[in-house]
Formats: C-alpha cells, sequence, structure tokens
C-alpha cells in the first residue's frame, strides 16, 4: 500500500498501478470482514470454516492477482488487423516519451 501511494501520481501509465493496488487491497478486506466473522459462527463445523477459510484464502489471492496484472497482460499482447502480434509498450522512441510498436511473427 505503501508504494501505491507513493507511485500515485506517476505519468507513465505502465507504472501507474496505485488504482489497481487500492481496489484489490478493498477486495481483499472486504472478503476477510465476511469471512472471518462466518468463519467464527461456525466452530461447531470445522469441515465448514475451512471450506470458507480456503474459498476466502483463494479468492482474495486470485482476484489480486487478475486485478494487478491482467490489465497489462491485455495491454502488452494486442493483435493488430493483419493478424500480427503487436507488443505496444517493446520500444521507447525518444520523442515526447511515446511508444513504438514492434509486431512480432507468430
Amino acid at each position: 500500500a505503501f508504494l501505491a501511494w507513493e507511485t500515485r501520481n506517476v505519468t507513465i501509465p505502465e507504472l501507474n498501478d496505485s488504482k489497481l493496488i487500492a481496489f484489490s487491497i478493498y477486495t481483499v478486506t472486504m472478503l476477510c470482514v465476511i469471512g472471518v466473522p462466518v468463519v467464527t459462527l461456525q466452530d461447531n463445523l470445522p469441515d465448514i470454516a475451512y471450506i470458507i477459510t480456503s474459498f476466502v484464502i483463494l479468492t482474495s489471492s486470485t482476484l489480486t492477482v487478475s486485478f494487478v496484472f491482467l490489465p497489462k497482460l491485455i495491454q502488452m499482447k494486442k493483435v493488430g488487423a493483419d493478424g500480427e502480434v503487436v507488443i505496444s509498450t517493446a520500444r521507447r522512441t525518444g520523442h515526447n516519451n511515446t511508444t513504438q510498436p514492434t509486431a512480432l511473427n507468430s
């Protein structure tokens, strides 16, 4: 959370992940706020408590990884109109800090 706060005003879109990290923290917090009381109420049923705990852990970690890395993968790999795979953040041109798309032969 500290790094997300420190990099919140970065102008390079590839490095500005603070909103996604904040959304991931919010999701984990909400799953814990809901999951912990439910597990606490299920003290007499350890199997149900184990299933709920596993669900909260797996869901929160999967959603966190998806929120942070899935947009980067989608942005990085785009298919051009002619069927070529275009990597949009592969090479900087040096003029106005813009990116030059690089085509990969599949």
